[in-house]
């Protein structure tokens, strides 16, 4: 079955190299929608500002709107191996990043939210040196 469907899709008289390259754009442009509908999501999380949640949607437009005919050019001239290869592991390092820091405020803001609580310090809620009987 998977085989017939491959066959409808990718004909092996394509050859395995068309198949390799169909699979793999495919995969970035999943990747690609999935980012696009999650980075305002996460501003959103983040954030009740739709200013911010707006500017994010279009912060991630923006690059391919300046660079999209330079890149073309630039793709042209040099190895393109090389500059997949290149972009995959920026985007990567980019994403790490953004996880680190992602996780990074949230384990902070908890210590801070903790930290300021007087219940937490004072256990009961009533002022230090006063009980509650």
């Amino acid at each position: 079955m998977v085989h017939r469907f491959a066959e409808i899709i990718a004909p092996s008289r394509l050859g395995r190299s068309f198949r390799w390259l169909l699979a793999s754009s495919w995969v970035t442009n999943l990747g690609d929608g999935i980012t696009l509908a999650a980075g305002p999501l996460l501003v959103a999380s983040q954030t009740r500002n739709p200013l911010a949640v707006a500017m994010a949607a279009f912060l991630q437009r923006l690059p391919w709107l300046l660079f999209g005919l330079y890149a073309g050019v630039v793709a042209d001239r040099l190895n393109r191996r090389a500059i997949v290869i290149t972009t995959g592991l920026v985007r990567v390092a980019i994403l790490l990043l953004l996880t680190a820091s992602i996780l990074t405020r949230r384990s902070r803001s908890r210590r801070t939210r903790w930290a300021r609580s007087p219940r937490r310090w004072y256990g009961s809620g009533c002022p230090r040196g006063r009980s509650s009987s």
